[in-house]
This record gives structure tokens, C-alpha cells and sequence, in this order.
């Protein structure tokens, strides 16, 4: 790719349709395999960070708006953060039923000084229960408070053990 972005900078004009059509089919190969890597990545040991490797590599090189909609499906049906959460340094803490678990797990944190942002799987509304996913909240915390907010979490769910047995 790099040879013929080279090669294109400094050819004739004669020359820049064909160079300009190669570019785009390597760009659009490069894409596909890419997000290749990603799904098989996904699919044989779930490990987000390199699928996100390969589907931001994917992003860089599509033009096409059918890789860009695949790459998105694949985000979505894998639940990987967007480059916004990342770009912000957050983490998922936990996904919830609904929003009001979700409501009521961030009041907890937020009560202890810890931001949270609650993002739906779908719009509350229009799946007010939990089906296949849809409907799920996830809360989101950033990557220096995670580690507290876990704790909470998990503090919080020993006590309601703790008052179930009793």
C-alpha cells in the first residue's frame, strides 16, 4: 500500500487511474482481512483487545460503507466498547437487567464519589424487559475507579446474599 501511495504521489496522470483503482482494491483487501482477524480472533478465544486492534486497522482502510456496517455489526453482537469509551478511559463494570437495577447500582456508586455512565443495549422503551440482550444496561465507570467500584460492587452483593439466607 505504501509503494503504491508512493508511486501515485509521483506519477503521471496517465498513470493515476490505475494506481488510484489498485490503491482502493488493497485498501478494501487489507479491510477484509482484517476484519477476518477480528471475527476469528472473537470466535476462538474472545480476546477484545486484539479484535479491536484488527476492527480499528478494518475502519482505517474501508471505504466501503457495506465493511463499515460489518464492522459495526460485529461491535455490537461482540458488546465491544466504541472508541468513545475508550477515547474517555472507561471500563464495563457490569450489565444489568434493566434500568432499574442500573439506576439503582449507580446511586450506590455514585454515592461513594464514583462516576458512572449507563449506556442501554436498546432503548429502555422499546424493550422494557431483558430479551437475547436487548434491554440490558451496562454501567460504565473509568479505568482509575474501577477497581473501587468493583469492590463496592462486590460488597454489595455479599451483604444481599448475606439478607437472603437469614
Amino acid at each position: 500500500l505504501n509503494e503504491i501511495e508512493a508511486a501515485l504521489a509521483s506519477a503521471p496522470e496517465e498513470e493515476r487511474a490505475a494506481l488510484s483503482k489498485q490503491r482502493t482494491e488493497l485498501r478494501a483487501a487489507l479491510a477484509s482481512i482484517h476484519l477476518e482477524a477480528a471475527r476469528a480472533t472473537l470466535d476462538a478465544d474472545g480476546r477484545c483487545d486484539q479484535a479491536l486492534a484488527e476492527l480499528e486497522s478494518a475502519s482505517a482502510l474501508a471505504d466501503e460503507p457495506e465493511v463499515k456496517a460489518e464492522i459495526q455489526a460485529l461491535m455490537e453482537k461482540w458488546d465491544l466498547p466504541t472508541a468513545e469509551d475508550r477515547e474517555m478511559g472507561e471500563v464495563e463494570l457490569a450489565r444489568v437487567a434493566g434500568p432499574g437495577e442500573a439506576e439503582m447500582l449507580r446511586g450506590l456508586l455514585e454515592s461513594e464519589g464514583i462516576t458512572v455512565r449507563l449506556v442501554a443495549q436498546a432503548s429502555p422503551g422499546v424493550f422494557p424487559v431483558t430479551a437475547d440482550g436487548m434491554g440490558e444496561m451496562h454501567l460504565l465507570v473509568s479505568e482509575e475507579q474501577a477497581d473501587q467500584a468493583r469492590a463496592l460492587l462486590e460488597a454489595a452483593r455479599a451483604a444481599a446474599d448475606e439478607g437472603g439466607e437469614s
